[in-house]
């Protein structure tokens, strides 16, 4: 995705890291389970209703005990990067880089947030599972299906990219709600309720492992993606990357449909994490 312009930055104090500018947001990155607390986007406030609202959580066995309460941080150009050393609990040094996406075609009216995620290890062999998660106010969530409407699995490497179709479908069911390649790709489109906008959640195509949705809670919808579930060598590094993009509601399936191809399009993130 090519960005035009750019009207967020980061600021960063100790471990605290704001967003300003077009986005407003808060993320304490000791905390990286507690993802980024969004407050205003384009200047407005956001509902009282949309307080769950919570962006990229980043979740792994110690990231929540404690043991994540060492981080290096900084920032570099529109991204911010907090890097956690390996500890005996989870032996895998995790690199979270954030970067914001503003004004991005195919979808002009975009703002986004990227998030990128590295892992590596010093172990000769191990797993290094983790998940990220959003938690979304009340509402629709749809995932867009295969162009063809036909299941399939996942391609072999190198492999051209099925299309994507443009009839959303909606996520209904027994709960939680498994979501897999052979449905569909990992694209969905999250309506919340009384609002003029969606928000596109997209999960780069060579990264969508396992994502199910709980639509059970009392807030609202919650999609939660695992990713690195197969083994990891030593000197060898794994990535995942996860897009979250608002749109207009007037023509959010369309726009979710261009943006998932453009992003699964897109080379390989080659940063030094």
């Amino acid at each position: 995705m090519t960005e035009s312009r750019c009207h967020t930055i980061w600021r960063l104090e100790g471990s605290n890291a704001r967003a300003e500018g077009a986005i407003e947001a808060d993320a304490d990155l000791l905390r990286p389970h507690e993802g980024l607390a969004v407050r205003r986007v384009g200047g407005a406030a956001l509902p009282a209703r949309w307080c769950c609202l919570r962006f990229l959580q980043t979740e792994w066995p110690s990231a929540s005990t404690g043991a994540a309460a060492r981080c290096d941080a900084f920032i570099r150009g529109r991204g911010l990067m907090a890097a956690y050393p390996p500890d005996a609990e989870f032996p895998f040094q995790v690199a979270v880089l954030r970067r914001w996406i503003e004004n991005a075609p195919p979808a002009s009216d975009g703002i986004g947030l990227e998030t990128i995620v590295s892992v590596n290890t010093p172990l000769l062999d191990a797993r290094p599972a983790l998940e990220m998660a959003n938690r979304w106010p009340q509402g629709d969530v749809l995932q867009l299906p295969w162009a063809d409407g036909a299941g399939r699995a996942e391609a072999p490497p190198g492999a051209a990219l099925a299309p994507i179709g443009t009839k959303a479908r909606l996520l209904v069911g027994r709960n939680p709600i498994a979501c897999t390649a052979a449905a569909g790709p990992g694209c969905w489109l999250v309506r919340p309720a009384g609002s003029a906008v969606s928000f596109v959640e997209m999960l780069h195509p060579t990264d969508f492992e396992q994502t199910t949705i709980d639509v059970s809670g009392a807030d609202g919808p919650v999609l939660r993606h695992r990713f690195f579930t197969r083994p990891l060598e030593k000197g060898v590094i794994l990535r995942c990357r996860w897009r979250v993009v608002r749109v207009s509601r007037s023509n959010d399936v369309a726009a979710t449909a261009a943006l998932w191809a453009a992003f699964a399009a897109e080379s390989p993130f080659l940063g030094a994490y």
